[in-house]
């Protein structure tokens, strides 16, 4: 009876281990999945940017240096400007003081 006694044991206590494992799963699985579903909103403002002209990289572009404007955009700057141009075919960005910072697509009129 004694052995019949310890092996019913042995089992009980696996079962809970087991039970444990799972329900600890289950708690990784809600937890990840509320992490997902719950997200802090904060926003950028207008008025916290600041102008295209004044930005880090405009000034890098201006001076041409390949090291530092590599290091930003990931783009040498004679392939940034092809890369410009190619855009510059397709869009018209109308900006510039006293006018609006929209991009505009010519062929279907659509403002983005």
């Amino acid at each position: 009876m004694g052995r019949y006694v310890q092996v019913i044991a042995i089992i009980h206590s696996e079962q809970c281990r087991l039970e444990h494992r799972q329900k600890k799963a289950r708690l990784k699985k809600i937890c990840a999945l509320m992490r997902v579903t719950l997200r802090e909103r904060q926003y950028l403002t207008a008025s916290a940017l600041i102008s295209p002209s004044k930005s880090p990289r405009s000034f890098m572009h201006a001076a041409g240096d390949d090291g530092a404007f590599m290091v930003t955009v990931s783009l040498p700057v004679f392939e940034f400007n092809i890369l410009l141009a190619a855009f510059a075919r397709h869009y018209t960005v109308k900006s510039g003081p006293g006018k609006r910072g929209d991009l505009h697509d010519p062929k279907t009129k659509t403002t983005f």
